[in-house]
């Protein structure tokens, strides 16, 4: 009786091709994709940053895929003016980062606080009653946003920092 079939199974535990593409890459409006930059100053640099972690967790290490890629997580105005430019037309992927960061203005975002802008939120906070401790958490929190830049960025001392709160 046997005419010799064999009869062959599937194994019982697959492989499962985990590796990271583009295709992989999570789509806009998923919380592990970037927020879709609209040509904000402010959120520019850190933009890069998230995108160029993307890339590197899903192995895009290609210029040219790079630079296609990023237009996934831009508005429409940005992604038009992305492709007018001639790094992107190159594929040049670090001068297309530069940029960016150039025509979106991202210095700005770097010089956003002046010692005279701690003197100025102290002046005009010096005599405003704190009627709770919410208030004061809340002054706190400002001196923090500026005073807290300042030193960080070297603008001022320690000393200085201390003084004025």
């Amino acid at each position: 009786m046997g005419g010799g079939h064999n009869i062959t199974t599937a194994p019982t535990n697959p492989i499962i091709n985990t590796a990271e593409s583009i295709l992989t890459l999570p789509l806009v409006g998923n919380k592990k994709a970037p927020k879709k930059f609209t040509g904000d100053y402010r959120e520019v640099s850190r933009f890069i940053r998230h995108f160029e972690r993307l890339c590197q967790q899903h192995d895009i290490t290609s210029d040219q895929d790079k630079c296609e890629t990023i237009r996934l997580y831009c508005s429409i105005s940005v992604v038009e003016f992305i492709e007018g430019l001639k790094s992107f037309i190159d594929g040049q992927w670090d001068a297309l980062k530069k940029d960016l960061e150039k025509y979106y203005d991202a210095a700005l975002y770097t010089q956003r606080f002046k010692k005279k802008d701690l003197t100025e939120f102290v002046k005009k906070t010096k005599y405003k009653r704190m009627g709770d401790l919410a208030a004061w958490w809340r002054y706190a929190r400002d001196y923090i946003k500026i005073g807290g830049w300042l030193k960080g960025k070297g603008k001022i001392t320690e000393d200085e920092l201390n003084t004025y709160f």
